[in-house]
């Protein structure tokens, strides 16, 4: 995907963490010794066992005392988590620390109180006690079950984890590309339904949107796929209505009716704080994806294929419901 904020977000963290150290550089220990090692974001964070989590790794030949080193997130230093005293990591392991959001091990001295964002503005910041950055990453959107991750154990190259490797050796197998050898894309969404009409528009603001588009040369039959957001709810899913076609060429849109019990229309609902689309074919393969970043609450804009079927998203500020992108205004 070509909308991605990683490079953004790493500049931003560069100036943040330069203007954050109150010691000179070369008493900052930035040196690989101790780092960031894996990061899982998508937990939903509702029970224990299942939360979002950061993993340190200790390359030295030495332990390493963490007593009052900081840990924060995009939320800001002002909310970092401090290691309590007689923390400690041993030569070359591996430190596990559970983001504790709901509070629901009752212990924000052990487990920090902030979660980790699934979308691309995330970043996660490891620091000593005197605020001297220590390491710091910026995380890509995840979906479920993967993580972000050294290559190995304290290795300087990072990658997407197909299924996260808590508890133990990053070691796996990498995200693996959508294969999709029919045609089928979505090709534009709205995630940022109105209340009320504003400005009469070609098209219905209240509404949120999913646009289909088949690049092939045949028609496309969806009897037996199923489309749903990265919530991924089974209750949620949507079946495609028998008969359904996206014609050669051409489009298919659905309108999105949170809590409708109409069978004809998905009812996952689209999150404007981020998202994600997939469409899975009758053996429960994922076909065809997209993931919609955030919008700002009065931006009535749709993100979607610069060109139809095409690899670059763009922000379009001319909707195209149901009809090509192509030249359409769009931005980055």
């Amino acid at each position: 995907m070509k909308i991605n904020k990683l490079a953004t977000v790493a500049l931003a963290i560069v100036a943040m963490l330069n203007s954050s150290c109150e010691k000179d550089s070369e008493e900052t220990p930035v040196n690989g010794d101790l780092v960031i090692n894996e990061v899982y974001t998508w937990s939903p964070q509702k029970e224990i066992g299942d939360l979002d989590f950061i993993e340190l790794y200790n390359n030295t030949g030495k332990t390493i005392d963490l007593t009052g080193f900081k840990l924060w997130e995009a939320g800001g230093r002002e909310e970092a988590f401090t290691f309590p005293s007689n923390t400690s990591i041993g030569n070359k392991e591996r430190l596990l620390i559970e983001c504790d959001k709901y509070e629901l091990h009752s212990d924000p001295t052990s487990y920090p109180i902030f979660g980790l964002s699934k979308g691309p503005d995330e970043y996660v910041v490891l620091a000593d006690a005197e605020m001297n950055v220590i390491d710091s990453i910026a995380c890509p959107s995840l979906k479920e079950l993967e993580s972000y991750g050294r290559t190995s154990d304290g290795d300087a190259e990072w990658m997407i984890f197909a299924q996260h490797t808590k508890d133990g050796e990053n070691k796996g197998e990498a995200r693996q590309p959508v294969t999709n050898d029919i045609g089928l894309f979505v090709n534009e969404v709205f995630t940022n339904n109105q209340k009320n009409v504003v400005n009469p528009l070609p098209w219905d603001e209240t509404k949120d949107f999913i646009e289909l588009y088949n690049s092939s040369d045949v028609d496309i039959d969806l009897t037996g796929y199923t489309m749903n957001d990265d919530a991924k709810k089974p209750e949620k899913e949507f079946s495609f209505p028998a008969g359904t076609i996206v014609p050669a060429k051409g489009f298919k849109v659905f309108d999105v009716y949170k809590g409708s019990d109409d069978p004809n229309v998905p009812v996952f609902g689209l999150g404007k704080s981020g998202d994600w689309v997939f469409i899975f074919n009758t053996s429960g393969t994922l076909i065809a994806e997209i993931e919609i970043p955030a919008v700002e609450s009065d931006q009535i804009e749709t993100v979607g294929r610069k060109t139809d079927g095409g690899d670059e998203i763009v922000f379009f500020s001319e909707v195209s419901k149901g009809e090509s992108n192509n030249g359409k205004a769009s931005h980055n």
